[in-house]
């Protein structure tokens, strides 16, 4: 039975994915080089080092990854300062769901803890949380399921009592390599066979977790 839902934050939580990848093109012309959604896809819930490394070898070692995600940054922020943080559909309708059936709710994202406080402050949903695993927190972002791990540790959870809602291939990588129940609610890209073959459930927005979860409790007491 699930007792927790770990969330993913860019893509999932809030629509910021589509600003970024943008953003990302725009930088690249500034600088001479094509940044297309090939690329993207491998940076998508993967750390800072290894979004460098990706890109390093896709584009070549001279690529100025630092300028270019330094401009790509700084037209980001100037956005969501501008025009706000958009929300995912569904969000704080499924957050008062869990909190009103008991269920535990934990944050499971490689975007660093600053950045995340920022989110949370702006959008007022940081009571919702019981606990929040960011990526400076870890050794390794996903794919590897440490992010995963370390919110289900901080909960006394198992995995397998855990649902995981994610959006990129990385993260459903993780929650499946972890043993949680991977859902996914596609952003930017629909699932691969191979990513197809990881999930627990796939979703078209977050109130379909909603009416997902409410199935699973109810068949769950119908067994018990």
């Amino acid at each position: 039975m699930v007792k927790a839902v770990i969330f993913d934050m860019d893509g999932t939580m809030i629509d910021t994915e589509r600003v970024s990848a943008v953003l990302w093109e725009k930088a690249g012309e500034e600088f001479g080089y094509c940044i297309g959604e090939e690329i993207l896809c491998r940076l998508r819930g993967t750390s800072r080092e290894e979004g460098r490394q990706a890109m390093l070898s896709y584009f070549g070692a001279e690529f100025p990854f630092d300028q270019v995600r330094a401009r790509q940054r700084e037209m980001f922020d100037a956005r969501l300062k501008q025009e706000g943080i958009p929300v995912k559909e569904g969000l704080q309708e499924l957050l008062a769901y869990l909190k009103d059936h008991g269920c535990r709710i934990m944050l499971g994202t490689a975007t660093a803890t600053p950045r995340v406080n920022w989110y949370m402050e702006e959008l007022g949903i940081g009571g919702y949380f019981d606990g929040m695993i960011c990526g400076d927190m870890v050794a390794r972002c996903k794919p590897d399921p440490e992010i995963f791990l370390t919110a289900a540790e901080f909960l006394h959870l198992r995995p397998s009592e855990c649902m995981v809602i994610e959006d990129s291939f990385n993260g459903i990588r993780a929650a499946y390599a972890g043993g949680f129940l991977p859902v996914m609610v596609p952003d930017l890209a629909e699932p691969t066979p191979e990513i197809e073959s990881m999930l627990y459930a796939k979703c078209d927005s977050l109130l379909d977790v909603k009416e997902l979860l409410d199935r699973m409790w109810k068949e769950g007491l119908q067994e018990s």
